[in-house]
């Protein structure tokens, strides 16, 4: 399981190419680094490996740009390593792992060049929604899957009418990734600062689960998409 991430929030021409290599060092090189050291160990007996990418790896979100970069990465060679393994007939899946906002320490972790901490989109699911498919996809391996909702409908969206998207960023998640007390200029770029918690200190309601995630991951395919579009109608609702 590779899960070596940190953030790096701020406009994208305000920020350090310094800080945006050592992102890149961590959230992309780690990934590779893990990987090839286990093919090495489950050449001949088999096994699992499974990337922590983001919806992220699927759609940018201003602010939030370079990290959004290194999943795009992660996905790209997640998706490369996979048919390369099949291809050798080496025994191994590959999945990679797509979480929206998730209640962890991460904005606590991430640098920021805004005034403000930073903050998660909304909505925002717990930490053990993703270490569940994790689980699963150790067990029965799946290509890949979505943790929250509102990363498929995201994706859906995006796909759909990616300008109309934009827009919708544009005008919302430049607030939204703020919260409310002042950048303390604490992260884990450059060494970790503090850690021990499961969740994070997020201003936002943590949902108990996420249904569609939970449907996916039990193969009842069928109603994925009526959860998927009961999903996009309530978060419509809620930002009208």
């Amino acid at each position: 399981m590779n899960n070596a991430g940190v953030g790096l929030y701020g406009k994208l021409t305000d920020t350090p190419l310094e800080d945006k290599r050592k992102l890149f060092d961590i959230n992309f090189w780690g990934v590779i680094h893990g990987c090839r050291a286990a093919v090495e160990h489950m050449r001949s007996r088999g096994g699992a490996i499974i990337n922590l990418g983001s919806i992220a790896s699927d759609r940018s979100t201003p602010l939030l740009g370079i990290y959004a970069a290194s999943k795009h990465a992660v996905k790209a060679y997640t998706d490369a390593l996979r048919m390369e393994l099949e291809y050798e007939q080496i025994p191994v899946s590959v999945t990679l792992i797509k979480p929206t906002s998730i209640n962890t320490p991460f904005i606590e972790h991430a640098r920021s060049y805004m005034t403000n901490e930073p903050e998660f989109l909304s909505p925002v699911y717990p930490p053990e929604e993703v270490a569940r498919a994790i689980l699963h996809c150790a067990e029965h391996p799946m290509r890949d899957i979505m943790i929250g909702g509102s990363a498929k409908v995201f994706g859906m969206l995006n796909k759909m009418s990616p300008r109309a998207l934009d827009r919708y960023m544009e005008a919302s998640a430049f607030s939204q990734q703020k919260r409310s007390n002042p950048n303390d200029h604490r992260d884990s770029l450059d060494a970790p600062q503090r850690d021990g918690q499961r969740r994070g200190p997020t201003e936002r309601r943590t949902l108990q689960r996420s249904l569609y995630t939970r449907a996916a991951l039990s193969g009842v395919t069928r109603a994925v998409p009526f959860l998927v579009v009961g999903a996009a109608i309530a978060t419509l609702r809620k930002n009208a």
